[in-house]
């Protein structure tokens, strides 16, 4: 009898093994915890992203303003009755002992309401202002999950959990490329991606997704295109203008970034042709356009300011006093006056409603710390000139300037002494050039048991961060 050969599946675990095949598992893993853990309306911005989510996910791109029967002007949008009731019917979970109206969809959600939700025609107008202003690239992602959802009849809390899903898989897959396509600094991008606060924004529906996704992606094709050997060619250019334009249209605060670009020229020789650079610098230029025409666009809507806001008095006080504004920096940074503002960083996640104990946070930090004396050994062996780690640290304390200052001028009282609002999260997108610019590795053969603190740590953080979750929420 003829021996028979076995089919057998050969599993690369070298491949699998590879860091940003890692950096999926554990990213992707714990995101799908926090979607089914993070409960819809939680997050305390959450329902205004989600109005404005639906709202382009009918393919209605643009906000529009209303006035109530008091004529008040608000800015929103037009949305199905269904769609409204469903994310405020989740808010008062936090009175119910047995977590019911978490846990199961609304005594309306049935099968009857779909149907009757499906051949609805008639709207009505809901005000979401903190969400109003940003543009569809914002909520592409997540718009693309309710899509779905609505063209399928699917319940709103199924339409949820597709919209977060879709999002996670976006950040996941910009972190991963990002880890893949740099040839420095790979496991920065690695220890970044895999901090609580960055996973569990992927897991939520917010507007950090596409910010975090395109600044990350777009600092590593930057280094690659940077230090490759490879010849420059004209659609690398138009890829660089293509990620310019959707920081502007994502957050234009972080169009500071786009500097960064300029090292293209400086060390990759085959761009170095006067009129190849006149021509990449016009085209990069014009690659922000779109991000001011749609402020432009968006101007109309009347921003509804807390008391004591009021920004045209806060730009003339920052204009003439502009000592003044320094030291509010330094306070809010330096002081006390912002506590929340490095534990919404290592911390805490969602906004800060639910604090990693302190042990977690320095921990964090700690991590943070060390990784910048490991690398890959699939990384090129590059070292930065000193000019280069200036620059990398001049446009991230250019970047946390903007992203203060407009917070204090539309959020903060007038002349107030500290900034309102400010969540470390809003760093992260950018954090990797603070870690390139104190990226010092040691030898390959030292990094081995590093590493491994370094991948178990990260885990250890992530795990409290579910445990924390699960005591906050459903204890």
């Amino acid at each position: 009898m003829a021996n028979k050969k076995i089919n057998r599946i050969d599993i690369n675990w070298r491949a699998l093994l590879k860091l940003e095949w890692v950096y999926c598992f554990f990213a992707f893993g714990f995101g799908l915890i926090f979607i089914a853990l993070l409960a819809p309306g939680w997050s305390p911005d959450e329902p205004q992203h989600y109005w404005r989510a639906q709202q382009v996910a009918h393919g209605d791109l643009m906000p529009n303003e209303f006035k109530d029967e008091k004529n008040n002007v608000y800015s929103g949008g037009q949305l199905l009755p269904d769609e409204n009731r469903f994310i405020l019917s989740y808010q008062g979970f936090e009175g119910l002992t047995d977590h019911s109206l978490r846990l199961n969809f609304p005594m309306w959600e049935n099968e009857g309401a779909i149907a009757q939700r499906a051949a609805q025609v008639n709207t009505v107008a809901v005000a979401f202002p903190g969400s109003a202003r940003y543009s569809p690239v914002v909520y592409a992602p997540q718009a693309v999950g309710l899509f779905i959802a609505n063209v399928l009849a699917l319940p709103l809390l199924a339409g949820f959990i597709l919209a977060k899903l879709f999002g996670l898989i976006v950040q996941v897959a910009a972190f991963a490329a990002a880890i893949r396509i740099t040839p420095k600094g790979k496991w920065i991008f690695f220890t970044i991606g895999l901090l609580p606060s960055t996973v569990v924004q992927s897991a939520a529906l917010g507007g950090d997704v596409m910010t975090t996704s395109v600044s990350v992606l777009f600092i590593a094709t930057v280094i690659k295109l940077a230090f490759d050997t490879k010849k420059i060619v004209w659609w690398h250019i138009g890829l660089i203008a293509v990620f310019i334009a959707l920081l502007g249209l994502v957050k234009p605060a972080y169009l500071p970034l786009a500097a960064i670009a300029i090292l293209i020229p400086i060390f990759n020789k085959s761009f170095r042709k006067k009129s190849k650079i006149a021509i990449s610098s016009a085209v990069l230029v014009l690659a922000a356009l779109p991000g001011m025409l749609w402020l432009k666009a968006t101007s109309f809507i009347q921003d509804n300011y807390s008391h004591g806001v009021d920004p045209s008095a806060q730009q003339q006080y920052v204009l003439h006093e502009p000592l003044n504004f320094i030291a509010t920096l330094f306070n809010t940074y330096f002081t006390d006056a912002q506590p929340k503002l490095y534990k919404t960083l290592f911390g805490n996640f969602v906004w800060d409603t639910a604090p990693i104990p302190f042990i977690f946070m320095l921990l964090c930090a700690v991590v943070m710390v060390i990784t910048l004396f490991v690398s890959s050994p699939r990384e090129k062996k590059i070292t930065f000139p000193v000019y280069v780690k200036v620059l990398f640290l001049a446009i991230s304390g250019l970047l946390v300037t903007a992203i203060s200052y407009g917070l204090y001028v539309y959020y903060t009282a007038f002349k107030d002494t500290s900034i309102l609002g400010l969540q470390g999260r809003y760093f992260i997108p950018f954090l990797p050039l603070v870690g390139l610019a104190f990226l010092n590795p040691g030898p390959q053969k030292q990094q081995k048991w590093i590493k491994v603190a370094v991948v178990l740590s990260l885990v250890a953080l992530l795990v409290s961060a579910v445990v924390v979750l699960i005591f906050r929420i459903y204890k």
